[in-house]
């Protein structure tokens, strides 16, 4: 499932990253701890954003049984809209500011990182203290600054769902809900 992100030099690409860790970017995250811990839907969870030079993108990811698909999907769809009504718990908050942290710090761990790091601020024009500029505003970010970017970017109208699987049963199940917007499917078909 996917989203219309941001660009890597927009000035909310830090809290996008910092929602989609809320929603599925540890085994803490709400998506895990629902559709994994609680209903048993999937063992393969995740969301990520990625900013690049004129656009951006947020996926989720999983895998679960084709009998089980919408269910999943629909469990997905269930937690983004409780993430829009309700805001990151402190305890949440600091959390992901710790995991956002952790993924800085590994971006200089190496002079192999570190070089990749400089290329890309060379290559991208991008400016030379973005990663201490990043630092500061994750730490420094609200619940509130959060959940304004999660209620603008997690829009439903921009949604783009992929099922891979056995596409005729994938279709027939979303054949019954509508609500999906556009849906592709890829896999295998009886023979």
């Amino acid at each position: 499932m996917g989203y219309q992100g941001v660009r890597r030099t927009h000035p909310d690409r830090p809290l996008l990253r910092m929602a989609t860790m809320l929603l599925g970017g540890a085994s803490s995250s709400r998506l895990v701890q629902d559709l994994r811990a609680i209903q048993g839907l999937s063992y393969d969870l995740s969301s990520h954003s990625l900013g690049r030079e004129k656009s951006g993108e947020i996926y989720i990811s999983g895998a679960t049984r084709p009998e089980t698909a919408v269910k999943m999907m629909e469990g997905i769809d269930r937690v983004i809209t409780t993430m829009k009504e309700s805001p990151p718990t402190e305890e949440e908050l600091v959390r992901i500011q710790r995991l956002y942290n952790t993924e800085l710090a590994g971006l200089m761990e190496t002079a192999d990182a570190i070089a990749v790091v400089t290329a890309d601020i060379d290559q991208f024009s991008l400016d030379k203290e973005l990663i201490d500029a990043t630092r500061r505003q994750v730490n420094a970010a609200t619940s509130a600054e959060v959940c304004r970017v999660i209620q603008e970017q997690f829009d439903p109208s921009s949604r783009l769902v992929v099922l891979v699987g056995p596409t005729v049963e994938l279709e027939e199940k979303l054949k019954q809900d509508r609500n999906w917007g556009e849906v592709q499917t890829t896999g295998s078909t009886p023979r």
